[in-house]
């Protein structure tokens, strides 16, 4: 199995509340006008419309930072199980350091939030007029308790991290039987080891390869894109279909879990391609288009077998 040059991370950014509820009584009153059944539909209200706050948006503003730090954790990781990623040893530091900043960034506006809260129900109360409810609106206190984030670091684990304690509580059951038994609990506990290794390693040599698909889909479906929209004589290429692919290249220290020099000429290769190329310049240059184009081709027929997509 390729050597995994990374770590797992365990992120969870709970408690930004999306300031959204069903209001039972409206719907209540609602179905009943109209004739409907009681499960015909709800009524959901936006606790905060954006009339109480139209300079700043103080719930907006929290929501858009959490939404933040959730998109660069899974930008700047890989897939490996439910609930955890795999942060490449490379990037670990830079990553741990963004993570820490935009936290910081959305306790601070959650706290924004906090010390507005009684304003916007105030002004709430005024948008909603009839329709109100307070029961709608939690105490701030308990907001503020549910709003937590944690982030934490384990080694992949391997198939070898398991022997001693198999191997002990085989050779436990074996004794409590009978100590004429202990060799062959011993003999018993090895076959065991050496299953509980395969697994181990068949488990990781398929979450890896998941892991590695994910990385060259990341790099290479955005360049698809563009061969395709270039392919289009009549069809716009905008500069964020541009510029996406770039960010996308900053990423690759991020995605390169068993540091794939195939995956690095890529990104090099990427990037020369796009060197000193606008979205105008795609535009208003016909040949430069074309010859993006081709060279975009050429690199999807290269390396377009290495995801689990085929872009070839």
């Amino acid at each position: 199995m390729n050597e995994i040059e990374g770590v797992l991370s365990r992120f969870s950014l709970k408690g930004v509340w999306n300031a959204k509820a069903t209001d039972e009584q409206i719907t209540v009153e609602v179905n009943e006008k109209h004739g409907s059944a009681e499960d015909a539909g709800e009524w959901r209200t936006d606790l905060f419309p954006s009339s109480t706050c139209k300079k700043f948006n103080p719930h907006r503003q929290w929501m858009t930072t959490g939404h933040k730090l959730r998109t660069y954790h899974y930008k700047h990781t890989l897939p490996w199980e439910r609930g955890v990623q795999v942060v490449t040893a490379a990037f670990q530091e830079q990553y741990d350091s963004m993570i820490c900043m935009l936290w910081a960034e959305c306790k601070e506006a959650g706290e924004e939030f906090f010390a507005w809260y009684p304003t916007g129900i105030e002004k709430a109360k005024r948008a909603h007029n009839g329709s109100f409810n307070p029961k709608l609106y939690p105490d701030v206190g308990m907001l503020r308790s549910k709003f937590t984030m944690d982030l934490g670091y384990e080694p992949i684990p391997q198939g070898h991290h398991f022997v001693k304690s198999l191997a002990g509580q085989a050779v436990e059951r074996a004794e409590a039987d009978a100590r004429a038994a202990i060799s062959q609990a011993h003999a018993s506990a090895s076959s065991a080891i050496e299953r509980a290794r395969a697994e181990f390693e068949a488990r990781n040599q398929r979450l890896l390869k998941e892991a590695v698909a994910h990385a060259w889909n990341e790099v290479l479906t955005p360049v698809m894109g563009l061969a395709e929209r270039l392919a289009t004589p009549d069809m716009l290429v905008r500069e964020d279909v541009v510029q996406g692919i770039r960010d996308m290249l900053e990423r690759v220290p991020a995605l390169n879990l068993t540091n794939d020099p195939n995956l690095r000429q890529a990104a090099d290769q990427i990037r020369q391609t796009l060197l000193g190329v606008t979205a105008a310049g795609l535009r208003d240059h016909p040949v430069q288009r074309m010859e993006v184009a081709k060279q975009s081709i050429a690199l999807l027929k290269r390396f377009g077998n290495m995801g689990s997509r085929k872009f070839a």
